[in-house]
């Protein structure tokens, strides 16, 4: 029943199907509610959380409720999981980023603060050369950023750029996430340029704008998204260095399209 709910999960994500994330949020909760003795329920757990978010994502009416509950949903995959099990870091990693969504979805900078943890700590246990490794050094990306935008602390924005190189170098450009790699690593370099004025960093992000469009295909969800940040790079070369405005974000950058898709696996 798990493996039924996972792949409707990724089906239902894939092509933005809201009835098989339906179908998938209920084979999931009745997996978790008559568990097989061979199934992890932190996994479950993570999956139905997962599930549910894909599903209020791409809903219409969105209730704090409902957020409610897939927060709920990983909190207590959280407080299942096995430490050093296969799927702890699946639940850590997913838990961060439901959290960082959260905070997409509401502008509540506790989401936000609280998806830090997770999200590194999933980063950085996850071993080199796991499939994953690059996805969850990206999610990082994103979240530094973001907690850059609030406060301004070029020690996090220096993080930032720094975990997007070696995601960049972890993701090859026949990986999934090369372009979301690619994309978070321009954005914290065009961040850097707009707060020190420095010509190296808007120079480097606008050639990386470049990379990005070319590894997004034509057709492709945020190919016209990952145009825009390329165009506004190559106009900010020669803006003068401006003082950080300390205030709640705008919703750009990585930030400003789902390139981190959530999915359930090691």
């Amino acid at each position: 029943m798990l493996e039924l709910g996972i792949a409707l999960l990724h089906s239902g994500a894939m092509f933005r199907n809201v009835a098989e994330l339906d179908e998938a949020v209920a084979v999931l909760k009745a997996a978790e509610k008559h568990p097989d003795g061979s199934a992890d329920r932190s996994l479950v757990l993570t999956s139905l959380g997962n599930a549910r978010l894909e599903r209020l994502l791409r809903s219409a009416g969105r209730s704090q409720a409902e957020l409610d509950t897939v927060i709920a949903d990983h909190m207590e995959a959280m407080h299942r999981r096995v430490p050093g099990s296969q799927n702890a870091l699946v639940a850590e990693g997913d838990y961060g980023l439901a959290l960082f969504r959260a905070y997409e979805l509401s502008r509540n900078r506790e989401y936000l603060d609280s998806s830090v943890g997770p999200v590194r700590r999933a980063a950085e246990q996850t071993p080199a050369g796991h499939a994953r490794k690059a996805e969850r050094l990206s999610n990082l990306v994103s979240v530094l950023v973001t907690l850059f935008e609030w406060d301004g602390g070029p020690a996090m924005l220096d993080e930032a750029i720094r975990t997007g190189r070696e995601a960049v170098a972890t993701a090859n450009p026949r990986h999934a996430q090369h372009a979301p790699c690619l994309f978070g690593l321009a954005s914290g370099l065009f961040r850097r340029g707009e707060l020190h004025g420095t010509l190296l960093d808007f120079d480097e992000a606008a050639v990386l704008s470049g990379q990005v469009v070319e590894a997004t295909p034509p057709g492709h969800t945020y190919r016209a998204m990952h145009l825009i940040p390329g165009t506004r790079r190559r106009c900010a070369i020669r803006l003068p260095p401006r003082s950080w405005r300390r205030q709640p974000p705008t919703l750009r950058g990585p930030q400003a399209c789902s390139v981190m898709t959530i999915r359930t696996g090691q």
